[in-house]
């Protein structure tokens, strides 16, 4: 729901509100206003926040751009700052959390950070986005699987093994990294990643993609 929605009347928001108790589909869809520096959220609409519960056991929240969304190259994040008067975690069994945005990487790791993760999602991000996101998952979780498509990476790989003790465990981890350059020895930065990633805590499959070719697979890895 739009902050300045001419339709956010009480009765509209109570429904909302009893809507998303029930909900097993959450999205925050990143629109033009949502870019707004600084975001403007007055008292009602703060209060309003407060007020949403989440009671499913089973709940997928999803973070995207709107279609009509066409940000500048310059565009900074979606402000996060609203999500601190949201109740506190969500009391779910399975969360998924999916990220498709570049502008939501701190929404990302506010909702990480409050939904009982088990599964996660991240395409189309930096390799430093993501690994912000999963840091915010906690250290003292467990991840069942993280599907990951990131982009941005150098000659050094993904060092992350470097970080084990701050990140959860993971179980199943399947890596895909974008855009590498072809001037760049895939082989070494397969080589690099996989090292580094067989640090990681609770890992029983791994699977590394470098531009869409399979460099290493460890273990069993589910795939979509």
């Amino acid at each position: 729901m739009q902050r300045h929605s001419p339709y956010a009347t009480p009765f509209v928001m109570e429904f909302v509100q009893k809507t998303a108790s029930l909900a097993n589909d959450l999205y925050w869809t990143i629109a033009p206003a949502s870019l707004d520096q600084p975001p403007v959220y007055d008292a009602a609409f703060k209060d309003f926040v407060s007020r949403l519960s989440f009671k499913s056991f089973v709940v997928r929240v999803t973070v995207c751009n709107a279609d009509v969304l066409l940000p500048p190259a310059d565009a900074q994040e979606c402000d996060a700052s609203i999500l601190a008067n949201l109740p506190n975690r969500f009391p779910v069994v399975f969360g998924k959390l999916t990220l498709s945005s570049r502008l939501g990487c701190q929404l990302a790791c506010q909702l990480a950070s409050r939904l009982n993760c088990n599964e996660l999602v991240c395409r189309g991000v930096t390799a430093g986005q993501a690994l912000q996101v999963i840091e915010s998952v906690g250290g003292d979780r467990e991840l069942r699987r993280a599907v990951l498509v990131v982009e941005d990476v150098g000659v050094e790989g993904i060092t992350w093994g470097d970080r084990a003790a701050d990140l959860p465990k993971i179980e199943k981890l399947e890596l895909s990294l974008t855009g590498v350059s072809e001037d760049v020895d895939a082989a070494s930065v397969g080589n690099l990643t996989s090292t580094s990633l067989l640090r990681l805590r609770g890992l029983r499959g791994l699977h590394v993609r470098i531009n869409d070719r399979s460099i290493i697979k460890y273990g069993t890895c589910l795939t979509d």
